[in-house]
């Protein structure tokens, strides 16, 4: 099979050859340019790591974490479950609860959620979201403790 006009012997391509198209012949170029699946490890995902229970102290500062590798051009949310609250979208917040807010360093795969002057209130489980078709959820449940 030629490829561009030179042999296809080993071009570093991975996995069946069925999975790929490639020109047979220069002349084709009509509709048969070379495409590759999207591979499943260049997807974004979550570091197993991170921590899913968090204990924080009533009136201190609550860290949630969530760690996604590969995010590329997608986004990370921060999600309330006790009331569906979308807190955060990216580093930008979205509730007038000035206590809460999302940090992200640039050449960082870590997004925190904080929670300043943690309150009784505030315990419950939060979803730090990945925005992929469909969306793609890590869970972390917060526990406020009393001084």
């Amino acid at each position: 099979m030629n490829f561009l006009g030179g042999n296809l012997t080993n071009c570093g391509v991975q996995g069946p050859l069925d999975d790929y198209r490639v020109l047979d012949d220069i002349s084709t170029t009509t509709s048969t340019l070379a495409t590759y699946p999207h591979p499943k490890w260049l997807e974004p995902y979550f570091d197993p790591s991170t921590p899913r229970n968090v204990t924080a102290l009533m009136g201190k500062s609550a860290y949630l974490s969530c760690r996604v590798r590969n995010l590329g051009n997608k986004t990370v949310s921060w999600i309330r479950h006790r009331d569906i609250h979308i807190l955060t979208v990216g580093s930008y917040t979205y509730t007038s609860d000035q206590r809460f807010q999302a940090t992200h360093h640039p050449d960082s795969d870590d997004w925190t959620l904080q929670i300043k002057w943690a309150q009784k209130r505030d315990a419950g489980m939060y979803e730090c979201q990945i925005s992929t078709q469909p969306v793609r959820s890590y869970f972390v449940r917060l526990n406020v403790v009393g001084m």
